[in-house]
């Protein structure tokens, strides 16, 4: 049952990387220019005390790690960990669901 929940947060969050590299590519061809959102722009507005958080639960989780997560273009981040999930949930080759059943 973790592992149906998984996979659907795991397509949810391909469909979303791939809904943000759509808008992304949309933006980019309207305006002329390349055009990127980054995950700390829609972070900050729908999380504002995220980084407050997660700098009292530990400061050095934050300045380091997360600020440079922030920098990848939104749809690669989520595109990427929805990738990762599906790689983690894949059955193994030579697996059997039913036991004892040929």
């Amino acid at each position: 049952m973790l592992r149906g929940f998984l996979l659907i947060a795991a397509y949810l969050c391909l469909t979303g990387g791939f809904v943000a590299a759509v808008v992304d590519g949309a933006r980019s061809i309207g305006a002329g220019a390349v055009s990127l959102t980054y995950a700390d722009d829609v972070m900050r507005v729908r999380f504002p005390g995220l980084p407050a958080l997660v700098e009292k639960v530990n400061p050095w989780l934050w300045d380091p790690f997360m600020v440079q997560i922030m920098r990848i273009p939104l749809g690669l981040l989520l595109g990427s960990f929805g990738l990762l999930l599906l790689l983690m949930l894949r059955r193994k080759a030579g697996y059997d669901r039913f036991a004892g059943l040929d």
